[in-house]
């Protein structure tokens, strides 16, 4: 009898340590970060910009904004019909071995709509991703791409931008964010 309480004590003594554990979650390391929430334009509505006075970042396709949908803020970039690309943004010069981590939000009816990340001849280099990472309660969904620049592509740009390929759908696109999370120079 008295084994067994010791048994006893010794699981909840290992239960109670094992329970107040600080469970951590793996944390992105960002070194350089653009963002396009579709809320800023030039003054001509051709391109976003970003809200910073010091970087300020040029997405394409300013004139496709929409108020229709937003996952946040009051706009969003709207792809159907002929136009059916937005958000494009070129990092120049990237660095074999660089990590990119890009990310958008998409809102659609359908499963079309993807992010793209591409060299200039998309022969070179071509990744796209339409599969939902996770979906809010809103209908709006998280998309995400992580690139490793190859050789191939070291000193040259990389192309990102957002893609609806089925004309007859409406797609909105929110809150792009292209993170920098790796530096060749680290390693």
């Amino acid at each position: 009898m008295k084994q067994i309480l010791n048994y006893l004590l010794l699981f909840s003594l290992l239960g109670g340590i094992i329970s107040c554990t600080e469970k951590k979650e793996a944390t992105t390391n960002v070194i350089e970060e653009v963002f396009c929430d579709a809320e800023h334009l030039t003054s001509d509505s051709s391109f976003f910009i970003t809200d910073k006075r010091l970087t300020i970042a040029k997405f394409n396709h300013g004139e496709r904004v929409s108020n229709e949908k937003a996952k946040s803020g009051k706009n969003s970039l709207k792809l159907t019909g002929d136009k059916l690309f937005g958000m494009a943004y070129t990092i120049q010069e990237v660095k074999s071995g660089d990590v990119f981590q890009i990310e958008v939000w998409r809102y659609c009816t359908s499963k079309s709509g993807k992010v793209v990340v591409s060299a200039e001849n998309v022969d070179d280099f071509y990744l796209d991703s339409g599969q939902p990472l996770e979906r809010n309660a809103d209908g709006w969904e998280r998309l995400e791409i992580k690139v490793v620049v190859p050789i191939a592509l070291n000193g040259k740009p990389l192309k990102v931008n957002v893609w609806n390929p089925d004309k007859s759908k409406v797609v909105y696109f929110d809150d792009l964010k292209i993170s920098l999370i790796e530096n060749s120079l680290q390693k």
